[in-house]
């Protein structure tokens, strides 16, 4: 029988915190830096057309959806090292959404001719959502 009480050991909880910190830094600078597209795409005009017609404003909310999910995952690493948890170290719907943003903008990068950098995004995701059931140290 496991013993769920068990706190992760200190080497763990240092990476984690360190992980922690620089996937929330990584995103909320990037929601920072998506809100101003976005501000842009909805003020901007393209031959005439409003921008937020236009697929990017909904590219560019993915990216800012993505980032704030990094920025959730992150919180949730410095909160899991701080407890010591040994499971379920990021709530499963954050990596989720973190792995569908990625693929679904994969898609869009294929779309806009970046074959190389959808494969990435989209395998990203892919181990992004595989790893919401993977969370469990032993």
């Amino acid at each position: 029988m496991e013993n769920n009480n068990q706190k992760a050991p200190v080497g763990l909880r240092s990476f984690s915190a360190v992980f922690g910190i620089v996937a929330m830094a990584c995103g909320v600078l990037g929601v920072v830096q998506m809100s101003k597209v976005l501000i842009n795409d909805f003020s901007a005009s393209d031959g005439g057309i409003q921008a937020y017609l236009t697929t990017f404003v909904v590219y560019h909310a993915m990216w800012w959806l993505f980032f704030a999910s990094l920025a959730v995952v992150g919180l949730s690493l410095i909160q899991a090292s701080f407890v010591g948890r040994r499971n379920n170290l990021v709530p499963g719907p954050t990596l989720y959404l973190l792995g569908a943003t990625l693929i679904i903008n994969g898609f869009f990068l294929l779309m806009f001719g970046q074959a190389g950098w959808a494969a990435l995004a989209i395998l990203s995701g892919v181990v992004f959502m595989y790893l919401e059931n993977q969370t469990v140290i032993a």
